[in-house]
């Protein structure tokens, strides 16, 4: 989802995380409610995630 507002994701964030879910942004910082895309993946595919993302948003020469 991309350019959500809050109430848009914090009960999906919230189930994600008590789930074991890491929840963040497109750039791997931690989600918070400033967040723009919330991206939530297994911690243990956490990296390739990111990486798969930052190829795409530098493929596209996009700025999210």
């Amino acid at each position: 989802m991309l350019s959500n507002k809050p109430w848009d994701t914090a009960a999906g964030v919230a189930i994600a995380r008590e789930a074991g879910a890491r929840v963040v942004d497109a750039d791997g910082s931690e989600h918070t409610f400033q967040s723009r895309v919330p991206i939530a993946t297994s911690p243990t595919l956490y990296d390739a995630v990111i990486d798969l993302v930052r190829v795409a948003l530098s493929d596209t020469n996009s700025t999210i």
